[in-house]
């Protein structure tokens, strides 16, 4: 048997071992790293006054961020991640207002999806291109006229939202959150799942 094909699977809460985050990282190791901390599905955050979609296996995070949880200087960071540009092992996007995104290149490949998973996210994306923009315009719109009813924090007493105010609720790893009944319609309208959304929309 070949010990060094296939792959094996690695709770991403390793991360935060102090086992692992003791010392400063080897250059395998913040690979590694960046694998663990990548979005393992779709997900959508309201970030700096807007929403921000991610797609699997993209990193959202600073590289002051990295270089503190590395153990590195800022500019071995930037060098790190441009090396791993070079060998078309990640893309990254940087700027002023949303930071850096890191998106690991073959991400499918890498869960064992492979190309089907691949085609299916390109699929997706050309289809979305068509509707985006009318879907979003929508939901400014409804934000807009929401947005003066305010927004419901999470229930830690699990109450249900008092009847008439037009908040809606759904229970997340056991947890009641109460949400605006349009994050319901704004979750249906950019295909989301509105478990998904509503707990993206808290972060």
């Amino acid at each position: 048997m070949d010990e060094k094909a296939g792959w094996i699977k690695l709770w991403r809460k390793f991360a935060d071992d102090p086992l692992w985050v003791s010392e400063p990282f080897t250059k395998g190791q913040a690979w590694v790293d960046l694998l663990l901390m990548a979005q393992g599905t779709e997900n959508t955050i309201f970030k700096n006054g807007k929403f921000m979609e991610f797609q699997p296996g993209t990193v959202y995070k600073s590289i002051l961020e990295l270089s503190k949880r590395w153990k590195w200087s800022r500019n071995k960071v930037s060098r790190f991640l441009k090396s791993l540009e070079n060998e078309t092992m990640v893309e990254t996007k940087s700027d002023t207002t949303n930071g850096t995104t890191i998106t690991i290149e073959n991400w499918e490949v890498y869960q064992g999806r492979g190309q089907q998973t691949k085609q299916r996210r390109e699929r997706k994306s050309d289809n979305s291109r068509t509707t985006d923009g009318h879907n979003k315009e929508g939901i400014r719109r409804n934000r807009r006229k929401e947005d003066s009813c305010g927004v419901a924090a999470p229930s830690e007493d699990g109450g249900l939202p008092a009847e008439g105010t037009g908040d809606d609720s759904i229970v997340i790893d056991g947890r009641l959150y109460r949400f605006p009944s349009r994050w319901r319609r704004d979750a249906e309208a950019m295909g989301k799942d509105l478990g998904l959304f509503v707990k993206g929309m808290y972060q």
